[in-house]
C-alpha cells in the first residue's frame, strides 16, 4: 500500500457505514489504512480520516484515528476539525469531538457548541464534553440554556458534568 491507495480507500469510503452495516473486511481495510498513516504521517490524510466515521465505534478501530491525526499542528488540523464538527453526518460529528480538546482553541468553540443542539443525543453528549476541556465564559451559558432543554437524562448529565468542570476552573 502507497498513501495515493490509502487516500483513495479513504475517498471512496467516506464516511464508512453505521456499524449495524459495517463488514468486518471493510473495518480491516479501514485500520490496515489508518496503521499505514500512523507508519508514514502526510497531512493530506487529516481530511479524509475526520470525515471517514461512520455512526458507531467502528469495532473499536475509530477512537485509534486520534493517533494518526495528534502528530500534526493545530495550524493543519483545525481547518479540517472545524469543517468535521459542521458535518451532516452524526458518526463524523461524534469523533471530531471527541479529538477536538487535543487541538483546543477558540476556533472550535462556537461549532462545538452548536452540536449541543444537534438531534443525535450523542453528539450532544460528546459536545458537552469536548466543552469542559476548551470551553470559556459563552460556553457556560451556552451549556445552561442546553441543560434547561434538554430532555435525555444522560445528556443533561453530560451537560451538568462539563458545567462543574467549566465552573471549578474560573
Amino acid at each position: 500500500m502507497n498513501a495515493d491507495e490509502a487516500l483513495q480507500f479513504l475517498a471512496e469510503h467516506s464516511p464508512l457505514p453505521d456499524d449495524d452495516d459495517l463488514s468486518d473486511e471493510l473495518i480491516g481495510k479501514y485500520d490496515e489504512v489508518r496503521r499505514f498513516f500512523l507508519d508514514h504521517p502526510d497531512p493530506r490524510s487529516i481530511a479524509p480520516f475526520l470525515n471517514s466515521f461512520g455512526s458507531g465505534s467502528g469495532f473499536g478501530v475509530y477512537q485509534l484515528v486520534e493517533d494518526v491525526i495528534r502528530p500534526f499542528s493545530p495550524e493543519k488540523v483545525l481547518p479540517h476539525l472545524l469543517a468535521a464538527l459542521r458535518s451532516p453526518h452524526p458518526g463524523v460529528r461524534y469523533w471530531s469531538l471527541q479529538m477536538a480538546p487535543d487541538f483546543a482553541g477558540d476556533t472550535l468553540i462556537e461549532a462545538t457548541m452548536e452540536n449541543l443542539k444537534h438531534s443525535d443525543p450523542n453528539v450532544r453528549s460528546a459536545a458537552a464534553d469536548a466543552l469542559s476541556f476548551i470551553g470559556n465564559e459563552s460556553a457556560i451559558k451556552a451549556l445552561e440554556a442546553a441543560r434547561q432543554a434538554e430532555r435525555d437524562d444522560d445528556v443533561r448529565h453530560a451537560m451538568e458534568e462539563a458545567l462543574s468542570d467549566l465552573l471549578s476552573k474560573r
